[in-house]
């Protein structure tokens, strides 16, 4: 037996020796990835700013207007809810996505 694996390496150093094996792919131009030993980057927010870092004035709650927002993901990543918290006033939103 040949493993799914064995043929796309076959295919791809064919490629690299000017074949044309390749072309028949469906997508042609897209080189097959391996899907494990990577890092997942999934629920990762770019920039994003610490806790820590939030101005006094949100701190002590001085005004209407500043919303805290979480995301709570279910089992398997079969659910979230979304929840956002009015922090002055403690009004509280909550959806199911």
């Amino acid at each position: 037996m040949v493993s799914h694996e064995s043929i796309y390496q076959y295919i791809w150093t064919n490629k690299k020796q000017g074949g044309d094996l390749y072309v028949k792919f469906r997508n042609s131009h897209i080189k097959y990835k391996k899907r494990y030993c990577k890092k997942d980057n999934r629920g990762i927010i770019p920039n994003k700013k610490s806790i820590n870092q939030r101005s006094e004035i949100i701190n002590n709650k001085l005004r209407i207007g500043d919303w805290e927002i979480d995301l709570i993901i279910g089992k398997n990543h079969k659910g979230t809810i979304l929840t956002a918290t009015e922090r002055k006033t403690q009004y509280e939103l909550v959806a199911k996505l």
